[in-house]
């Protein structure tokens, strides 16, 4: 039961994390894509 428990735990976390690390490439691909407009 515990290490069901941890396993879930640890799976849950690296969707978090997969999801933060998306999140933050997509905003550096826009901002990136926008900067030559600002320049």
């Amino acid at each position: 039961m515990l290490s069901e428990v941890c396993f879930k735990r640890k799976i849950g976390l690296n969707r978090i994390t997969v999801s933060k690390i998306l999140i933050f490439y997509m905003f550096f691909e826009i901002f990136i894509l926008n900067v030559p407009k600002f320049c």
